[in-house]
């Protein structure tokens, strides 16, 4: 993923120090899906930073249109959210101590914003209920399919 990546650019920053920045930052980008991640947020501009990356996003649920998330010293993430207008930086959520496999689901839950194509009951029962023609056994079946079970 680097070749998306680009290092904060400060002369006191060693070339060791500049591949452990673009190191952790490529680990975060793939645990929040990589490729698809970036096709289906429209995440764009990363910049890998001392402690993590920080990239934009086409403005989402209360305006959120820049992230950054941080790996700590206790090899968790803090992830912040902003607001940025012209040179406005307004902090709208910050998430501390959060696992890796938990970034996509509090990205989502702050920006609106789905991060894959996975299944999503919640997406799923709305549609169902939409639709007259389907009850009871027909709308378990359709949820275990898209599971990947068969009833």
């Amino acid at each position: 993923m680097s070749t998306m990546i680009h290092p904060l650019t400060c002369s006191s920053v060693t070339q060791a120090q500049k591949a452990k920045m673009m190191e952790v930052a490529d680990t975060i980008l793939d645990q929040l899906g990589g490729r698809r991640f970036i096709k289906m947020t429209g995440a764009k501009t990363f910049v890998a930073t001392e402690q993590g990356v920080q990239f934009k996003i086409p403005a989402a649920r209360k305006g959120i249109n820049s992230v950054v998330i941080n790996l700590n010293a206790s090899d968790y993430y803090d992830i912040y959210f902003h607001k940025i207008k012209g040179a406005d930086v307004k902090e709208i959520a910050v998430f501390y101590d959060i696992d890796a496999e938990s970034l996509r689901q509090v990205f989502t839950e702050a920006t609106g914003l789905e991060t894959s194509l996975g299944y999503n009951p919640a997406s799923v029962e709305k549609a169902i209920k939409r639709d007259p023609r389907i009850k009871g056994r027909e709308a378990k079946a359709i949820h275990g399919l898209l599971k990947g079970r068969r009833n």
